[in-house]
């Protein structure tokens, strides 16, 4: 299965978003990969992780940064 298959079977599977957002970041779907490391981020948050979530967040700013270089 497809990190995007198991995103839409398992919704809640915090890993599965995470790794499909870093796909989508390696094949430049940025607006697709911010949406799935946003899931991420807000499912870190909903199982009190916050440090994980922390780290997405700074992943989700460097993304915003280079797209206004870009």
């Amino acid at each position: 299965a497809t990190w995007k298959e198991l995103t839409s079977r398992a919704p809640k599977n915090v890993d599965a978003h995470l790794r499909l957002g870093m796909a989508l970041l390696k094949h430049n779907q940025l607006e697709d990969a911010i949406a799935s490391l946003e899931t991420a981020k807000n499912l870190f948050q909903a199982q009190r992780n916050p440090q994980k979530a922390q780290t997405v967040a700074q992943l989700l700013q460097e993304i915003s940064q280079q797209q206004e270089v870009g």
